[in-house]
């Protein structure tokens, strides 16, 4: 395609944020960090660190600032107060693919992404679970993170959790 015509043009200059998601190594690690503003990926925290690591790799070959990527994960979660009410919730949830947590292995979790190098963790709440969304908003002030809860015709849909104080 030549001359093709963008109208309206991006509010952003010089252009819109490149997010890119995906895990592979060689390829997709490398063009994050040739031209991504942000990155995004799937997977536990030693697997994430693990990307990371290889991220800043790419980076330091292409002359580019690791610190200038913004690092994010994607996380499927319920959350419960306790293990037998996690347990009744992943029973009835069967066609969720994440993470049942308590609030406690939901605090860890969120603490070893942080120390993994996590700038914003991006979670998604199965149907919308209302107990889970109250059980997060307790953990806001924990962690100093600033959440954004998005909706979608008056539905929950996910809750964005950017941490404080991250370099």
């Amino acid at each position: 395609m030549e001359n093709a015509i963008l109208e309206p043009k991006p509010s952003q200059k010089p252009h819109p944020p490149i997010l890119i998601g995906g895990a592979g190594e060689q390829l997709t690690l490398r063009t994050v960090a040739r031209v991504g503003n942000m990155c995004n990926f799937i997977g536990s925290p030693e697997d994430v660190k693990h990307k990371f690591e290889v991220l800043n790799q790419h980076c330091v070959k292409e002359g580019r600032d690791y610190n200038d990527i913004e690092r994010t994960v994607l996380c499927n979660i319920l959350i419960a107060k306790d293990e037998s009410a996690i347990q009744s919730k992943l029973e009835k949830a069967t066609l969720f693919k994440g993470r049942g947590l308590t609030v406690d292995s939901a605090r860890k979790l969120f603490t070893e992404y942080q120390a993994a190098g996590v700038q914003m963790l991006i979670c998604s709440i199965y149907q919308n679970d209302v107990e889970t969304l109250e059980l997060l908003s307790e953990l806001k002030d924990e962690f100093g993170i600033d959440g954004t809860i998005e909706t979608t015709e008056n539905q929950l849909s996910r809750i964005i959790t950017k941490y404080r104080n991250q370099p």
